[in-house]
């Protein structure tokens, strides 16, 4: 219990420092503090130019609530640009005194080669994301990335035949370890697969 209690505080002050600097101050009201307990989540934010952006939003144990916009390196930047659909997934978690959060994402289907047309055309190519936050820069770097769905690769999961990003993302609830079960894949068939964070990888086993 003790070691729990002193790695919750290291991973908080890890994001606080990270992002105290730029934060927006949001109290809570008096009668949500006893139910308080401190966490924090990565926020999609669709902007006017139908562009996504990351915010960070933490809350700590008095009920502060404190949200910034993190710096994202070049490959979620470029991305994310791509994006059609995103999704936090869950709430940010320490690893290895590293801290993460996990994205879904959904993209258009296409290929190098293609033009937009055929079937894949109207597809998608849906993922999981692990984020890194870096403490020194304040900077979200994209870690990891797991293939959940693609229609160039006839990968879908089992009830979810429309590829629909919203129902099997929420199905999750803890970012560092789940389960999921496809119809088909081309490494584990039809087989319920565990998936966890271990040392800055999505691991399946």
């Amino acid at each position: 219990m003790r070691t729990t209690s002193m790695l919750n505080r290291i991973f908080w002050w890890l994001v606080s420092s990270c992002v105290s600097s730029m934060a927006l101050v949001v109290p809570v009201g008096a009668s949500d503090i006893a139910l308080m307990v401190p966490y924090s989540r990565l926020d999609p934010v669709l902007g006017a130019g139908g562009r996504w952006s990351l915010r960070i939003t933490t809350v700590d144990a008095s009920g502060v609530e404190r949200a910034v916009t993190p710096v994202l390196d070049l490959p979620i930047r470029d991305r994310i640009g791509a994006a059609r659909e995103v999704k936090g997934i869950g709430n940010g978690f320490s690893d290895g005194g590293r801290v993460f959060y996990v994205l879904a994402t959904s993209t258009d289907s296409k290929t190098e080669e293609s033009l937009g047309a055929g079937y894949c055309g109207a597809g998608a190519e849906q993922f999981l994301w692990l984020l890194e936050l870096s403490a020194r820069r304040d900077v979200l770097k994209l870690a990891d990335s797991l293939l959940v769905q693609s229609c160039l690769k006839s990968l879908a999961l089992v009830g979810d035949s429309e590829l629909k990003l919203q129902e099997w993302s929420a199905t999750i609830s803890d970012p560092r370890s789940f389960t999921l079960q496809w119809l088909d894949h081309p490494d584990f068939g039809g087989d319920r697969r565990h998936v966890l964070v271990r040392g800055g990888r999505l691991l399946i086993q």
